[in-house]
């Protein structure tokens, strides 16, 4: 059976530190090993830690100078045997099954997200910031248990994909530890730490997850708060350095992606708006009748070009689009359809400026796309045509694919999954001409009405596809320079 290193960096605070020790042994039943890090305490620490020691068989204790929570976190992995590694604060309340519920959410989460690579994992708590806070809970130390066992059974396998998780309680692999590496320590003594460690695990495609099922209590900033590190402002101090460290002014390889048949209407007007701010063009086509292969042609930009004839496969065909496109090795792709043209005052600054953006933590772009009906001046603006967004430029990272759970490959995103969290929203503003025509709108409406056998509103908009034909729609004229 698989072991888990507990590491749990100390500095006086005893009444917390036993506090969470007890129940940490109360609470964990699988093995693990609890490496105690000890921080030159002054409080009579370290005689509670020698008598750990001599009672329990799987305490280790590392005495060290007060260099800070980094560093002490990173004696402790220098010396964990464990298959999983966990690095927790010793201002914690372990709850009833807390280790178990973290290991099932690691195992098995990627196959019930469908997502790759799953390395790290965190739980809810009282006092955390982001996604895993859960605000306004109620209870007393001597209810947390109860508690935390009715949190799990109302909240059991509500697990989120996410960018980021607090170091407070923070569950990984060794595959990650042995590929990220430790702490940096120029976020001592503590702040930061775990965006940077979670940034890092991301870059290199380890999904992270909140288990949203297993509640632990924490006490909250018990070390921050103490004399020494005041100045710390509770971690907020070390902002600066992380966003530092993260930026980057070289300039960075945009490629764009697109997935086209019979646009020959459309696609050369296309090409040429992202010629202006791609270093390149891929292109799948899924077997273009017209003149679309011809035009296409005429772009130097397009380096890759694949023509294939064969049955409609919506997610086979942007998963082999997807890995065309990553083979150039790109850090940032942008996915464009041929009937779409992205607005004028998107150029190449434009996009190496959102390529390199200031908050280390952004990797993926939304953008809104409008709907021309009729004819080339003016745009659907009602019903969903007028609320219409999505990523289509993001990061190139490892392990991205694209994901269909339909049973047809219909609906599939243009981009890969990102969580919310690492999501920016722009004001640009993409130019949609495939619904201009009426019998174009026809042709798609008798199509996805006859093959799409499982229609969902989640996927459409509507409960079917009336919505492509209707005769009562509202339309507003289209402004180019619309900024105020």
């Amino acid at each position: 059976m698989e072991l888990t290193s507990i590491i749990m960096p100390c500095h006086n605070n005893l009444a917390y530190t036993s506090l969470a020790v007890e129940s940490l042994f109360r609470h964990t039943k699988l093995p693990f090993e609890l490496i105690l890090v000890d921080e030159a305490s002054t409080d009579g620490s370290k005689g509670y830690f020698d008598e750990l020691r001599r009672s329990k068989t799987n305490v280790k204790v590392v005495t060290k100078g007060q260099e800070g929570f980094t560093s002490a976190v990173n004696r402790g992995l220098e010396i964990a045997r464990g298959d999983l590694l966990c690095v927790v604060n010793n201002d914690l309340a372990f709850t009833p099954n807390w280790l178990d519920q973290l290991v099932l959410c690691l195992k098995t989460a990627g196959e019930k997200l469908h997502i790759r690579e799953v390395g790290l994992v965190g739980p809810a708590s009282n006092y955390v910031g982001g996604f895993q806070a859960v605000n306004n809970m109620r209870y007393t130390l001597s209810e947390v248990d109860s508690v935390a066992e009715k949190f799990h059974e109302l909240n059991e396998g509500n697990w989120h994909y996410t960018h980021f998780l607090s170091g407070f309680c923070l569950l990984f692999t060794r595959k990650v530890f042995e590929e990220v590496g430790f702490l940096d320590e120029r976020f001592n003594p503590g702040g930061f730490d775990d965006n940077d460690y979670c940034l890092r695990a991301f870059r290199k495609g380890f999904a992270l997850i909140i288990a949203g099922d297993t509640f632990i209590h924490h006490f909250g900033s018990k070390t921050l708060d103490l004399p020494p590190f005041k100045h710390m402002k509770r971690g907020m101090a070390n902002q600066e350095k992380f966003i530092r460290k993260w930026l980057d002014d070289k300039s960075q390889k945009v490629f764009a992606m697109y997935r086209i048949k019979n646009v020959e209407r459309w696609i050369g007007q296309s090409l040429a708006k992202t010629s202006e701010f791609a270093d390149g063009i891929v292109i799948l086509d899924d077997g273009s009748k017209d003149g679309t292969p011809e035009i296409v042609k005429q772009f130097p930009k397009v380096v890759d070009y694949k023509y294939h004839n064969r049955s409609l496969q919506e997610a086979r065909d942007r998963q082999e689009l997807l890995e065309m496109t990553k083979s150039y090795n790109p850090d940032w792709i942008v996915a464009i359809d041929g009937d779409e043209v992205w607005e004028d005052k998107v150029n190449r600054d434009y996009i190496q400026r959102l390529a390199r953006p200031f908050d280390p933590e952004i990797n993926a772009y939304v953008v809104r796309y409008f709907t021309f009906w009729d004819d080339i001046k003016h745009y659907r603006a009602d019903g969903i045509f007028g609320s219409m967004s999505n990523i289509r430029m993001f990061r190139n990272l490892p392990n991205q694919f694209m994901h269909s759970d339909h049973p047809q490959g219909f609906h599939v995103n243009s981009v890969p999954r990102f969580p919310w969290g690492c999501r920016a929203v722009t004001s640009i503003r993409v130019k949609h001409y495939g619904y201009v025509n009426e019998e174009d709108r026809l042709r798609k409406f008798l199509f996805y009405t006859k093959f799409d056998t499982d229609k969902r509103r989640t996927d459409i908009g509507n409960e079917d596809y009336h919505h492509l034909v209707s005769q009562t729609v509202r339309r507003r004229k289209w402004k180019e320079d619309c900024s105020l």
